[in-house]
């Protein structure tokens, strides 16, 4: 709860409101226990169903499986939420520097955008801005090629 919180930059999640996802997370995928424990195997988790509920565009990194971004990625990271087998916390930008925030921790921790996929046994849930959104382009139909040409250029502007 508080990871999400803090990639989020706001108090989203009271506890009530994170067990109400939880129940429904249990609920759809058949299981129990979300409440008391997390579990990041897969994109099916409960940390990305949340953020897919708040509407926030994310991405899955299994641990020992960091995504291939450099620092010039970094503008398109809204956050990125970091996990081990025991505890879950989130780095975040703030004026062109990207911090560790941890609820167990005293405070913000200064840390290199790369530094933060380099931990062995961590995996990563990027919380992606909001204009970071996959595009799919319908076929092109042969009368309007031109026009088509055109519309997708402009689509794919700013992306």
């Amino acid at each position: 709860m508080h990871a999400i919180n803090n990639a989020l930059g706001q108090s989203i999640l009271n506890q009530e409101k994170f067990f109400e996802y939880c129940d429904e997370f249990d609920k759809r995928n058949h299981c129990t226990g979300s409440r008391e424990f997390f579990f990041i195997h897969s994109n099916d988790n409960i940390i990305s169903f949340i953020l897919n509920k708040l509407q926030k565009n994310s991405s899955y990194h299994s641990p020992n499986n960091p995504p291939e971004l450099k620092d010039d990625s970094s503008n398109d990271c809204a956050a990125v939420i970091i996990f081990d087998d025991g505890h879950i916390w989130c780095a975040k930008k703030h004026d062109d520097s990207w911090y560790i925030l941890d609820s167990v921790s005293n405070g913000p921790k200064l840390i290199e955008f790369e530094d933060i996929f380099s931990p062995k046994g961590f995996g990563w849930i990027i919380v992606w801005e909001n204009n970071r959104l996959t595009v799919v382009d319908e076929p092109i139909k042969s009368s309007s090629i031109r026009s088509s040409k055109h519309n997708r250029m402009n689509k794919n502007a700013g992306f």
